[in-house]
């Protein structure tokens, strides 16, 4: 049966009786995997200027537990794994702080494998990302001390947030449009 302990030894017996016995041995036989495990924080997705995270992640049920594996890479298929943290024999160890700081700017993927005595394993993924740049804007036109004769002014500027410009949150034009306080424009 699986999930069962069991034990063993050997006998040898010769033509003139002479016998001896192997020491009993135990073994395991377990093919249940820990129950899912869930990443709790940094949330999935997260983007932040934080190189120094806390990992955490919900403690697992299994009676043959043997570590929680906690990888870093910035390769989805974590193929150059940069930051490896093995946590033995404590089902309840399952937190991490990173002491060494992550790059700036870098996408990661982390996961947290549990893994029993049998090597029976689950994991579970997410991305965290350093952003450590700030953004950067340019005003193309109109150009600086440009007269114009119309009132209807076409503002023209790029935001940028590299490498990540997916990260940009909000880019307003302000100016004092309608006074002499500098205000967000609301007629984008």
């Amino acid at each position: 049966n699986l999930n069962e302990r069991y034990t063993y030894n050997a006998n040898i017996i010769d033509l003139a009786n002479n016998q001896n016995t192997t020491e009993t041995r135990i073994i395991t036989l377990d093919n249940t995997l820990a129950n899912n495990i869930t990443l709790l924080s940094p949330s999935n997705n997260t983007v932040s200027t934080n190189r120094t995270p806390l990992f955490t992640w919900n403690n697992v049920t299994e009676l043959n537990f043997d570590n929680y594996t906690l990888e870093i890479d910035n390769d989805y298929d974590f193929s150059s794994v940069q930051f490896t943290f093995v946590k033995y024999n404590n089902l309840t160890n399952s937190t991490h702080l990173m002491t060494t700081p992550l790059n700036d700017n870098t996408r990661y993927f982390w996961r947290i494998t549990a893994r029993d005595k049998a090597n029976n394993q689950n994991s579970t993924t997410f991305t965290y990302t350093t952003d450590n740049t700030n953004p950067t804007i340019t005003l193309n036109s109109p150009e600086n001390n440009k007269w114009l004769t119309t009132s209807s002014v076409n503002f023209q500027y790029i935001p940028t947030d590299s490498p990540f410009n997916a990260n940009l949150q909000a880019c307003d034009l302000y100016g004092n449009f309608t006074s002499t306080t500098f205000a967000k424009n609301n007629t984008q």
